[in-house]
């Protein structure tokens, strides 16, 4: 296990208890703020009479700081909503010659894609506030291809089983 599959999976199983704490926590350090400046905008909206911020702008900040805080429920329900609940614990793939340690080398990859898949969501969180704002290049479009994005490479094994089940295949080979 020399190689860079080993290092691979060594670096995963090394890194993934600490990453998914700190992503844990800038979560729930994020709800925190994005509630704060909610709160901020409704009273700089009563504060002007109305002429502030939208009060759109502060519900999508309380809905954004609600998802955060409760992240792994949300990703968890649009996987069952998507998925039909059916998320599978490993997929069929076929790539070359497999070696002794193929399957945890597969399972350290997935873990790197589901990490990409969850800051994606956040982050479509994220562009969803700002095209609630108005913020320029912020579309709700482009929110929802952040979030979908992310919760198909959070689900990425549910997403294999479902397009081998949709095509009729066993092996899905990777070039």
């Amino acid at each position: 296990m020399n190689d860079l599959a080993g290092a691979l999976i060594a670096a995963v199983a090394d890194l993934k208890p600490g990453v998914m704490l700190l992503i844990g926590l800038a979560c729930y350090l994020l709800a925190l703020l994005v509630f704060v400046q909610g709160c901020l905008r409704i009273l700089r909206h009563v504060d002007t009479a109305g002429a502030g911020p939208s009060l759109w702008s502060a519900a999508a900040s309380f809905l954004i700081a609600a998802g955060l805080i409760w992240l792994p429920g949300v990703l968890a329900g649009a996987g069952k909503t998507f998925f039909a609940g059916q998320t599978p614990g490993v997929a069929t793939l076929g790539y070359g010659g497999r070696g002794e340690d193929f399957g945890e080398l597969l399972k350290a990859l997935f873990w790197i894609v589901q990490v990409i898949g969850l800051l994606a969501f956040v982050k479509g969180l994220f562009v969803l506030r700002g095209a609630s704002d108005g913020a320029p290049g912020a579309t709700v479009s482009g929110a929802a291809m952040h979030l979908i994005g992310g919760l198909m490479a959070w689900h990425i094994l549910a997403l294999i089983a479902a397009v081998q089940t949709t095509l009729g295949i066993r092996v899905l080979t990777i070039s």
